[in-house]
Parts: structure tokens; sequence; C-alpha cells
């Protein structure tokens, strides 16, 4: 751990939420917990879920008509 640093927010850039962010990511964080337990580790939603990128998504789709 690089001196100082107490927290991580980790924020999966992920459209869709598949095996990855459903599975694979929150295994690798359970890891990295043990493995740093004086660390405070957040996990947020895949970027795919907030409602921002969506809106935003879909204002670029319909950019033009």
């Amino acid at each position: 751990v690089v001196s100082g640093v107490t927290a991580v927010s980790i924020v999966p850039m992920f459209l869709g939420v598949g095996r990855h962010a459903r599975e694979d990511l929150p295994e690798l964080v359970t890891a990295l917990r043990l493995k740093f337990p004086n660390l405070a580790l957040t996990l947020n939603p895949a970027v795919g879920e907030n409602a921002k990128l969506v809106q935003l998504l879909a204002d670029i789709a319909l950019e033009g008509l």
C-alpha cells in the first residue's frame, strides 16, 4: 500500500452488468480486503447503472434527429 493511502473507491467502467461486474470483481475486491485489511475499499455500481450515463447515451443517440 502506498504510504498515506487509507481508502480507494472502485468505479467499474462497465456499461452492462455481466459476469465480470457481478461475480469476478466482487471476488477480487474481497481478496484485496484480505490482503490489505487497513485499506477501506468501496465497490461502486457499474457506470452503466447510473441514470446520468444512461440519459447521456440516449441524448447522444438522438443527436441529429
